[in-house]
């Protein structure tokens, strides 16, 4: 049909943009390969973002103004065309008007390792003394090289990477990276308010999902892309929606919310996730501010709590340790042994005697 005609010819002209892209990143020293799901067929038609005068929406504090006029002094220095974004949970906090330590930077021409050396050179420049750069290799694997850079300006830590893409296979929630564009970057997000930038070059908030600053305001979760793909893609990203949800006092958009409690979320949590993971977005619901309770009755409510809490099968239990002198192992061992592992002794305080319940 006519329509299908168009829907093949901009797909087409998005991916032939795509590999023209990958090739010319790849000569700077980044590799790629195709996606596998998760990539540009089930992104929306890339358009402009929406754009916001930065002094709207974000106060810089004077070290924050101090370190971005730093960088684009580092960039004017080398000549560089890069634009620098400072990316995801600094940008949503700041537009709520809290303060976040937590910069991280995205580039969109060159590896993370190579904007922060360009930085260094600058700072050297000076006659100032710079910090080694220290680069984490997060399952190098699938990340085909787009590592992180960390690197230190102004006194702060500062982590940089390459804007992103992503795709996932069936049998894993941790994707494979390849270079991205803004759009992509943010698309590939949890959530809108989690999606959005801050153009450090021209001092404006960025929301390429043109919804990430109405759901700040009208205090929505929402996923970028259809929710149950983006949850049955990364099933960890229900527990990370529940928890902003709980410390923001967020509602669940109804498609995302009937999407957490789905069959295939339920079934990716449990064999995609580990427990170590569980623990972790859990505990730190309950070190946040905002009301933790919230996060463990929306578990409860989707019927995720189960998955969450409950012992781990047999299967998979590691065999005890032997009791020192002989004796016999507590029969509890093998249903609060693991949960603890995973959970932080915090966690285990603050929920009592949870976990001692469900091994009898």
């Amino acid at each position: 049909t006519p329509g299908r005609g168009v829907r093949l010819s901009l797909g087409s002209m998005v991916r032939r943009r795509r590999r023209m892209r990958m090739g010319a990143i790849e000569e700077r020293g980044v590799s790629s390969t195709p996606p596998l799901r998760g990539g540009v067929a089930s992104l929306p038609e890339e358009t402009p973002p929406d754009v916001y005068a930065g002094d709207e929406l974000v106060r810089l504090t004077e070290e924050e103004r101090n370190l971005f006029d730093e960088i684009k002094k580092a960039c004017e220095y080398h000549g560089l065309k890069t634009t620098v974004r400072v990316a995801g949970g600094w940008v949503r906090d700041k537009v709520l008007g809290l303060e976040s330590s937590d910069i991280d930077i995205a580039v969109d021409d060159m590896l993370g390792e190579q904007f922060a050396e360009k930085v260094n050179e600058y700072v050297a420049s000076k006659g100032q003394k710079s910090a080694k750069v220290a680069v984490i290799k997060t399952n190098p694997e699938k990340s085909k090289h787009l590592a992180t850079a960390t690197f230190r300006l102004g006194g702060r830590s500062i982590d940089v990477a390459h804007l992103r893409s992503e795709a996932y296979t069936q049998d894993s929630r941790i994707p494979e990276v390849t270079v991205g564009t803004p759009f992509e970057d943010a698309y590939r997000r949890d959530l809108t308010i989690n999606a959005l930038f801050y153009n450090i070059i021209n001092d404006t908030v960025e929301d390429f999902t043109k919804r990430g600053i109405n759901d700040l305001k009208m205090k929505i979760a929402r996923t970028p892309l259809e929710p149950l793909e983006t949850l049955v893609d990364d099933p960890l990203r229900i527990l990370r929606t529940l928890r902003f949800a709980s410390r923001f006092q967020l509602q669940l958009d109804g498609e995302l919310d009937k999407a957490g409690s789905h069959e295939d979320v339920k079934e990716g949590l449990e064999h995609k996730v580990s427990r170590e993971r569980f623990g972790q977005e859990i505990d730190k619901a309950l070190h946040s501010p905002g009301r933790s309770d919230r996060m463990l009755s929306g578990l409860v409510r989707m019927q995720l709590d189960t998955i969450v809490f409950d012992p781990p099968r047999p299967s998979s239990l590691r065999a005890p340790p032997s009791p020192e002198g002989g004796g016999v192992v507590p029969p509890t061992y093998f249903t609060t042994q693991d949960a603890r592992s995973a959970l932080s002794s915090a966690l285990v305080e603050r929920m009592g005697g949870v976990l001692e319940e469900g091994g009898t």
